[in-house]
């Protein structure tokens, strides 16, 4: 293979490397160099080898002087490039343009690729494919459309690849002209599976290691596609366990599709800590091709450790009060924080965990336990927080033992509960809402967790779930919505998330919403919207919408929530956060309401619009005579005291129920579910949150932001107020739901955020919706 690469012009590069990248250990972690030799300004080339049918993942970096840290390029939307793609079959050449260097942004023309991904056999849409250009990456949606907005002109390799290797991957030159799109539909070709068995001989283990695992560079073997702590790819909890089929040996059966690139290693931990090493202390990343003829793959690892270093064994114990599900976790830093690994549990209040590699190179390490795997927030209360450096060790030539003790849990003291005593429940109908919003905050780390979450959420005896799916604007001229891999979940993550909660037999909804890269009123305001630029905004809102419309269609979703106050710019003849004119266009009620109208094409369930209280109900647009009911997103200020009693709550919310929300109800003509935020601190019912005189939205006090000492946890502050929204609901049966918002799934806690897992708030639900929902959920 050669691979000829122009760079921007007019830089000291001192040298230039291909760095062959391996997203098993992680991507800074273990490349392979190949220094590049220049043949013209600016030009340059190297050739390397690779095995046919290879699927290669590599960048291009600069060095100054040989011992200077590698300096990565960029796209022109000033990314990190995380990796490219380059199938190889047999002998090629590779042209490559690199758009930017971090301290050397792009400032020239752009031009974008666009099309629609379909399997070649029966021309059905393909959601949830990567396809990349010029370390551009993007994912498909629903219909298999894809944009790589962004790329310098001239001509740029193409690739589509299936995260689990259902489709065969897909590649070809396409040509960039300035100002301009290139069309490139793309047809994939079905997979063919075949079952591998993997047998693995290894030295003995004693029953307090770790389970091994197989990880990989496909979703099945715990490969994220993102960008996790310590710049590591692997989730050890989504990976593959192997199984103890004799002594020393161990096994694991695998459907994989002929043809595919598989890079794998077996690990005690993840990708990086207790992986196999080479006999020379490097890591060690095996490779096949998938050829179906192997029906049978035996592999041999050496001892794990490194031979100039002993093992280390860490025992803790921790608190009784540990919920019985919770899983225990040990993180290690060595440069930052990386991926939490579950330990082993001995008892109920034991765990170990042995460490045995990459001693050799870690120098000096700093350690700490956490639950659910997750560490910065479910800590220790001794190592809280991101900031920490935990306990500190070193290798050494000899074995160390370490016996910790976690005292208590960070925003962990679980009570001995509350009692009701309530009286005169009115009992609703099926149609009514008890129901638990899960946060959008959404981290990979999550999945392993979920059903535990969705068995805790439904012990309040809701009878209806949210999901809250985010895909992320991560570019505002021209603006780019699609998924970021690590903060917005894939499709087949959402479809784990929705069966979960179908299983457990309660109506599930989703309200998609947007993340932004910046806060969202600076990103409105620094978009130039003009009318192409609103042309597009409204094209890719249109694809977010239908596609979890098309995803709520296929996947047993009762209800499709859209809305919210993070597009109040793009309603019709609305304002940006200042107050200046958002200059939406003026037919701007014509694309709302022509959006629904395809909504309802592609979902015939129930569609809601998310409006927050009391700013989005004062002008309605009309638009929403086509919606079923309004979600009225409810965290506005109850009273100016900091300690006010339960019965001045209730009277409060019964009056603006009374005064303004009958009122719009009448208006509209459409049923209305309250769907509360209220954070478990003192103040909460200002609805203002006052620290040092300036007010912070709630959501700055959902998880996994960082903690604010300004405020004091007050778990009695957050069931009062509830309380007094479910008297005063129970009051007025033209209110047709309640709604709890924020609800952190992976673990339970009581700390400062809205969710009410693990919080006395839960209870008190539990308590409501057994008089209130009907009897038998549907």
């Amino acid at each position: 293979m050669i691979f000829n690469v122009q760079l921007p012009p007019n830089i000291n590069y001192g040298t230039i490397y291909l760095d062959i990248l391996d997203e098993v250990t992680g991507l800074a972690l273990n490349p392979t160099e190949y220094q590049m030799q220049k043949v013209a300004n600016d030009q340059y080339t190297v050739k390397a080898q690779f095995a046919t049918g290879s699927m290669i993942k590599y960048r291009y970096v600069h060095k100054i002087k040989s011992d200077s840290a590698p300096a990565i390029e960029y796209t022109s939307n000033i990314k990190q490039v995380r990796y490219r793609l380059y199938n190889v079959n047999g002998s090629g050449v590779v042209h490559d343009i690199v758009s930017a260097w971090i301290d050397n942004p792009y400032h020239g023309p752009i031009g974008r690729i666009q099309g629609q991904v379909l399997n070649v056999a029966t021309k059905a849409p393909l959601p949830n494919i990567l396809v990349t250009a010029d370390g551009l990456q993007t994912f498909t949606a629903s219909d298999g459309s894809y944009i790589l907005e962004g790329l310098p002109p001239g001509i740029h390799n193409l690739v589509a690849y299936s995260l689990d290797g259902s489709y065969q991957p897909f590649q070809q030159e396409a040509r960039v002209d300035v100002g301009a799109v290139t069309p490139a539909p793309l047809s994939l070709t079905p997979s063919t599976f075949v079952n591998v068995v993997f047998v693995l001989h290894t030295p003995d283990l004693n029953n307090t290691d770790p389970p091994i695992r197989m990880v990989g560079n496909i979703s099945q073997l715990g490969n994220t596609f993102s960008d996790l702590e310590g710049g590591t790819s692997i989730l050890p909890t989504a990976a593959k366990q192997l199984v103890k089929v004799g002594e020393s040996q161990y096994g694991l059966n695998l459907s994989l599709p002929i043809g595919l690139d598989l890079r794998y290693k077996y690990t005690l931990g993840d990708g990086f800590w207790n992986s196999e090493l080479n006999p020379d202390g490097s890591f060690r990343l095996r490779q096949i091709i998938v050829d179906g003829k192997h029906p049978v793959i035996e592999d041999w690892v050496d001892p794990w450790q490194d031979t100039h270093f002993g093992p280390i064994n860490f025992s803790v114990s921790v608190p009784v009060n540990t919920p019985v599900s919770d899983t225990i976790s040990i993180q290690f830093r060595t440069f930052d924080w990386m991926v939490p690994i579950p330990m082993v549990k001995v008892d109920a209040t034991h765990w170990d965990y042995k460490l045995y590699s990459p001693l050799n190179i870690v120098g000096n390490v700093g350690y700490r336990f956490c639950r659910n795997e997750q560490c910065g927030i479910a800590d220790d209360s001794a190592t809280r927080g991101n900031s920490v450096g935990g306990w500190p060790f070193s290798p050494s030539l000899i074995g160390q033992d370490f016996e910790d003790e976690v005292s208590n849990w960070a925003w962990w003291n679980p009570g001995n509960g509350l009692q009701f005593n309530l009286k005169n429940v009115n009992r609703r109908d099926k149609t009514f809402w008890g129901g638990i919003e899960f946060l959008q905050n959404y981290e990979p780390s999550w999945q392993s967790h979920l059903k535990t979450a969705v068995q805790d959420a439904q012990k309040t005896g809701a009878n209806w779930l949210v999901l809250t799916p985010t895909w992320t604007f991560d570019r505002n001229n021209p603006p780019v919505l699609q998924i970021v891999p690590g903060s917005d979940p894939f499709w087949p993550d959402l479809v784990e998330m929705a069966n979960l909660m179908n299983q457990a037999n309660v109506n599930v909804a989703i309200y998609p919403s947007m993340n932004f890269t910046q806060d969202s009123a600076t990103w409105w305001q620094n978009g130039t919207r003009d009318s192409d630029w609103w042309q597009i905004w409204f094209d890719r809102y249109h694809t977010f919408v239908l596609n979890f419309a098309d995803f709520a269609s296929q996947n047993n979703v009762g209800a499709l929530i859209l809305g919210g106050p993070d597009i109040f710019p793009a309603l019709p003849g609305d304002k940006l956060a200042n107050g200046s004119p958002s200059g939406v266009p003026q037919d701007a009620n014509d694309r709302w309401t022509q959006l629904i109208k395809d909504i309802r094409i592609h979902y015939k369930g129930q569609v809601i619009w998310a409006l927050p209280y009391p700013d989005g109900i004062k002008s309605p647009p009309s638009f929403l005579a086509g919606v079923d009911q309004i979600y009225l997103l409810w965290s506005s200020r109850l009273t100016s005291s900091n300690n006010p009693t339960q019965s001045a709550l209730t009277k409060q919310i019964g009056q603006e129920l009374d005064a303004n929300v009958k009122p719009f109800i009448n208006t509209i003509n459409k049923p209305v579910i309250l769907a509360l935020k209220y954070p478990s601190v003192s103040g909460s019912a200002s609805g203002c949150l006052s620290n040092d005189q300036n007010c912070r939205w709630v959501d700055e006090l959902d998880q996994p932001n960082p903690d604010n000492p300004g405020f004091q946890v007050n778990l009695q502050a957050q069931v009062d107020i509830y309380s007094a929204f479910l008297q005063a609901v129970n009051q007025r049966s033209w209110v047709d739901g309640i709604v709890s918002r924020g609800y952190y799934p992976p673990a339970a806690l009581q700390d400062k955020s809205s969710s009410i897992h693990g919080k006395p708030t839960a209870e008190l639900l539990q308590a409501w919706f057994s008089l209130m929902l009907p009897k038998s959920n549907p």
